[in-house]
């Protein structure tokens, strides 16, 4: 069995858009920043690698924001354009889950309200806003903007 804490720990992610848990359930995403994202499938990590264990991508890790709760990570991968968040717990470090978006761009900075991750993607002209519900990072919406 693969999981995503192995993955993720060894400096890596996985390449399809969706929210990785760590109890190997993946929601996959489809949408852009421009008109959003929505739950294409539910599906586990299993299943994705046993299709194509060459699906991965180098990540460097970074931490965006730490509380006494929680810990958001972003990540900078090997394609041009995508993003990872990924969320520990901070006292035990246990991964709960990576967000991985093919067209999000890098994750700048991140800051909580309330059990949302509200978090800041940009690459001029345009600029994400980012809100990532704690538990159930599925449902996350963005706010884009373009400024020529």
């Amino acid at each position: 069995m693969t999981n995503i804490t192995t993955i993720w720990n060894s400096g890596h992610g996985l390449i399809e858009s969706g929210v990785f848990f760590a109890d190997g359930r993946v929601a996959l995403l489809e949408g852009s920043p421009r008109t959003g994202f929505s739950v294409e499938s539910w599906t586990t990590l299993d299943e994705i690698w046993v299709a194509d264990p060459e699906a991965i991508s180098e990540v460097d890790e970074a931490l965006l924001l730490e509380t006494h709760e929680w810990s958001v990570f972003t990540g900078i991968g090997s394609w041009e354009g995508e993003g990872f968040l990924a969320l520990r717990k901070s006292a035990t470090k246990e991964l709960l889950w990576v967000l991985h978006l093919d067209s999000s761009e890098h994750f700048s900075e991140a800051r909580l309200e309330g059990q949302i991750i509200v978090a800041i993607s940009e690459e001029y002209p345009e600029r994400c806003v980012w809100y990532v519900p704690v538990g159930e990072p599925e449902a996350l919406a963005v706010r884009y903007s373009y400024a020529p």
